[in-house]
Parts: structure tokens; C-alpha cells; sequence
């Protein structure tokens, strides 16, 4: 879990870079989605 919050937190810093909202929330949508695939494993 600790290694999902720090990817997290990296994407979301990312996302700050770029100062977009858009990607922002799709980066995130992306990690949901990764984490949810990590589950079913």
C-alpha cells in the first residue's frame, strides 16, 4: 500500500507541474484503474 501512496503522490505532483486540471484527473483515473487491476490479482 505504502508504494501505491507514493506513486500517488508522485502523479499528483506530475499533474501540478503541468498546472492542468484535466490531467490532473486523468492521471488519476489512470491510477485508480491500475490499482482496481492490482486487486483483482
Amino acid at each position: 500500500m505504502a508504494s501505491i501512496h507514493f506513486f500517488c503522490r508522485e502523479v499528483t505532483r506530475m499533474s501540478l507541474s503541468f498546472g492542468s486540471i484535466e490531467a490532473r484527473v486523468l492521471q488519476l483515473t489512470m491510477l485508480c484503474n491500475m490499482v482496481k487491476q492490482s486487486d483483482k490479482w
